[in-house]
């Protein structure tokens, strides 16, 4: 009996050391290769072994504090960057969010996500951008289809560390929410789209709709949350909103916009808003606790309140303990455009609401949005700017007529020593503007622009020169074709590519943001790359193909990154700074597995020393 016993446990042990070993491989190539894994999302459950499903679920708070996402269902990896209306590829975000199964979602790539057409996401996901770099951008597909996220009747869903920045087409929101409920988005970027930022269309007609947006920054946006787009539908009241620890920098209106639904705003940075605060109509309810609102030094008067917007009811606006940062030979009045305020309201949950103070403030600059960078961008208005619908376009790109609407994308600030406090604009044809950031900052949009009128068609090099209180200098530069047609070659992927051996003529070793200048000599077409430490090392800022008059000089700054490596005259290797794949560190599945299996060597070895003992 003794000897069975002996050998079933070495059967057990052997099955346990060869189990371990594959069970590794199976989830590093589970990982590599990104999809739907066999990985339970539970809390415990670490990517990178850094970045815990506890610890974001520890942040939750306000309405939507018991929002779970994909927790329990599987981790999916996302590997890919490209997106398939047509025919989603497992380990790309599409696929992931269309399936029907609770997912939480990590990312195993860092860039940009082009989103072809918009998508409409399941319950029960969590978007995980932890650990990763990831932006979602609307292209010109998108096109008459609303959105780029579309969250409709669904419940239970989490976006975390994602920036949306940007669409190509008229009339999108980043995100709609309808008649959905439980859902968070947490440290998010929202920049430059042609609609609504995160807008909240439409409630249930038979649930409250719980919805907390938290530590998320907003620059360069006209309108950021409608909550509520109808006069006539009252079922929105269902709609319950927490803003709290959000960075609304250099925006126009909207926020909120609400009708009929309850908000509860508390510690959020209004910093240079445009048109107004918040606006409420149809009997709304904002109870605006201690936020921080810094007027514009454009605005003699600052709304704080609108309730009289498009000829409706007006709504209620409870304004307890804010605090108006404003210059007093400047801003002369602070309005509340008649809100109603005979109504008492109570959180139905508990918060810290953290007094208005500079601290407060200096926190929200610095943690507020995703943890990785944003740079400034020269940008014109986009052409199909119209009505209600104003927003951007980046440089380069052309122009069909010769008076051009420049503007400058810039992040909110990271601290106060970054507040700009003086502009120069070089327009690439012999002509300067320079003032006071107030000098370039537009009254309603609160952002910087310049018009600018060429005297004839042609390539020009727009140069931008941002000074810090501090003295430091924020230079950026990019090209425009004004009325001229933009020719293009992209290198957007690691590759070989051939150019003219006269491309690189000088080598140039980058300093800080100083801004560096070379002469190109070669005629009709070339090329501008920066050269680092020797002549075999080139870095791509741009890809685009300039036709210019010859000689020229340019100045230019650092953008982005590709070291490309000049092995011949005529030949560019092109390698990614970012890599494609990203190590993971080696996960369990699960932890019952190997409990089962420590568990039955525990009870064979009790069962053997039993033996021994009653032989004994």
């Amino acid at each position: 009996m003794l000897t069975i016993i002996l050998i079933t446990l070495i059967v057990i042990l052997s099955a346990f050391l060869i189990y371990m070993p594959l069970n590794t491989t199976l989830i590093a190539s589970m990982q590599t290769l990104g999809g739907i894994t066999n990985i339970i999302a539970t809390p415990d459950y670490c990517f990178k072994g850094v970045y815990c499903i506890k610890d974001l679920l520890a942040e939750r708070s306000g309405y939507a504090q018991n929002v779970t996402g994909g927790l329990g269902g599987d981790v999916y990896f996302v590997n890919t960057t490209e997106d398939d209306p047509i025919n989603p590829k497992p380990g790309s975000l599409r696929y992931a969010l269309i399936q029907t199964q609770p997912l939480w979602i990590f990312f195993l790539v860092n860039g940009t996500i082009y989103l072809k057409d918009r998508i409409s996401l399941t319950s029960y996901k969590t978007i995980d951008g932890r650990g990763a770099q990831i932006t979602i951008t609307g292209t010109a597909s998108l096109s008459g289809r609303g959105q780029a996220f579309r969250i409709y009747d669904a419940e239970n869903i989490i976006i975390v560390n994602i920036r949306f920045d940007s669409v190509d087409a008229v009339n999108i929101d980043a995100i709609e929410i309808r008649r959905s409920t439980n859902i968070w988005i947490h440290h998010c970027d929202f920049t430059n789209w042609s609609d609504g930022a995160v807008d909240l269309a439409e409630a249930s007609t038979t649930r409250l709709n719980n919805i907390t947006i938290s530590w998320s920054k907003f620059w360069n946006h006209n309108k950021v949350h409608l909550i509520g787009n109808s006069a006539t539908r009252t079922t929105d009241r269902n709609f319950r909103v927490t803003l709290h620890h959000n960075y609304y920098f250099m925006t126009r209106s909207r926020h909120p916009r609400l009708r009929f639904g309850i908000v509860d705003a508390f510690n959020n940075l209004y910093y240079w808003v445009g048109e107004y605060g918040v606006g409420i109509t149809m009997q709304g309810l904002v109870y605006a606790e201690a936020n921080i609102f810094v007027a514009s030094p454009k605005h003699n008067t600052f709304v704080l309140a609108e309730c009289t917007l498009s000829n409706e009811p007006p709504g209620y606006f409870l304004n307890v303990s804010n605090r108006i940062i404003y210059n007093p030979n400047i801003t002369k009045n602070i309005v509340i455009k008649s809100c109603l305020t005979n109504i008492t309201y109570k959180r139905p949950y508990n918060v810290n609401v953290e007094p208005p103070t500079d601290d407060l403030m200096y926190k929200i600059m610095r943690y507020a949005g995703t943890d990785f960078p944003a740079t400034p961008k020269l940008t014109i208005l986009h052409l199909q700017t119209k009505e209600d619908y104003i927003w951007d376009k980046y440089l380069p790109t052309s122009t069909t007529n010769l008076t051009v609407n420049f503007g400058i994308s810039l992040p909110p600030y990271k601290s106060p020593n970054d507040e700009i406090t003086y502009v120069e604009w070089y327009m690439g044809d012999g002509t300067k503007y320079a003032g006071t950031l107030a000098d370039f900052l537009s009254y309603d949009t609160s952002d910087l622009r310049k018009i600018h009128t060429y005297a004839q068609p042609g390539v020009y090099i727009v140069t931008a020169i941002l000074r810090t209180i501090d003295g430091r200098a924020i230079i950026i530069s990019s090209t425009i074709y004004a009325n001229t047609t933009i020719t293009q070659i992209v290198i957007n992927t690691p590759g070989v590519y051939t150019i003219q051996p006269s491309t690189v003529t000088t080598t140039i070793t980058m300093v800080s943001i100083t801004p560096v200048t070379t002469t190109v000599t070669t005629p009709y077409y070339y090329y501008y790359y920066y050269t680092t430490t020797s002549p075999t090392t080139v870095v791509r800022t741009t890809t685009y193909l300039y036709t210019t008059a010859i000689p020229t000089t340019i100045i230019t700054t650092y953008r982005t990154t590709y070291t490309t490596t000049l092995t011949t005259p005529t030949i560019i290797i092109t390698t990614s700074t970012i890599p494609q794949y990203i190590t993971t560190s080696i996960e369990r599945i699960t932890d019952w597995t190997y409990t089962t299996i420590i568990t039955l060597i525990t009870v064979a070895i009790a069962v053997i020393i039993t033996l021994t003992l009653k032989r004994k």
